[in-house]
């Protein structure tokens, strides 16, 4: 022991600890051990951070696209909805109605040479006057009593009219059907115009009115005949009436149109 701390510096004790072969020697087995062991782990910790980072940024770029999409989606209804109303402003602008009417309005249809017109015009003047085929349409208010009135289209009755009666149908609540009782040869054409327009999406609900006009005839059909040649037995699922008038002397005319108004009352 003498020899060996001779040759040792002063501190020879703890020159002799540091110094100790096996306390050096453990030492750097256990730094390799642990470097051994920590290593691994740290870079699966790092591939899995990775791999967190990257999901969660699948998770951003998708929400951001949903949110693109419902952005897109939005503006497209937005634009539908303005594109609407710009058309519901053109048709009231073309067909001279005004945003504060509240009478009920209500549509003359029917073929060409039916009598529309002449009836419109007894009703709002009480006169028989003069009239010639309608090109475009007629309209006038008229007035039940001092509570109750309702506007009134006279559309023309023409084959090259009748492809722009869709536009006509907006804000429609009730249809009258004019029918030419003293022309049986027409009634097959007026039963298939008459199913193309009850077809449309905008009339579902819509009570339907038929007017068997011209009675004053003496070769005129009856209200039952009328009805069985424009099947109007099919419209089980409407509202809907046939009643009889003659629009030159007046009769019924009046009648009609209160009950037009009591079908409108009931939807």
């Amino acid at each position: 022991m003498q020899s060996d701390g001779s040759h040792g510096p002063t501190g020879c004790s703890d020159w002799l600890l540091l110094n100790t072969p096996e306390r050096h020697w453990t030492g750097e087995v256990q730094s390799v051990v642990l470097r051994g062991e920590e290593g691994p782990k740290k870079k699966k910790k790092k591939k899995k951070k990775k791999k967190k980072k990257k999901k969660k940024k699948k998770k951003k770029k998708k929400k951001k696209k949903k949110k693109k999409k419902k952005k897109k989606k939005k503006k497209k209804k937005k634009k539908k909805r303005r594109r609407r109303r710009r058309r519901r402003r053109r048709r009231r602008i073309f067909m001279g109605l005004s945003h504060s009417s509240r009478a009920p309005q209500v549509i003359l249809m029917g073929l060409d040479s039916a009598g529309k017109s002449t009836l419109l015009a007894r009703l709002l003047t009480g006169q028989v006057m003069d009239t010639s085929p309608t090109i475009g349409f007629n309209v006038g208010t008229l007035d039940l009593d001092k509570k109750t009135s309702l506007t009134i289209w006279d559309v023309g009755g023409q084959k090259s009219m009748r492809a722009n009666w869709r536009f006509y149908l907006e804000d429609c609540r009730a249809l009258i059907f004019v029918v030419d009782s003293s022309d049986p040869a027409r009634l097959p054409e007026a039963q298939k115009v008459l199913k193309k327009v009850l077809s449309e999406e905008i009339l579902r609900d819509v009570p339907l009115m038929v007017l068997a006009n011209k009675k004053d005839r003496p070769n005129s059909m009856t209200i039952r005949e009328v009805s069985r040649q424009l099947d109007l037995a099919q419209y089980g699922d409407r509202l809907w009436e046939i009643q009889a008038c003659s629009a030159v002397q007046g009769l019924g005319l009046q009648q009609a149109f209160l009950s037009v108004h009591k079908l409108i009352k009931k939807t």
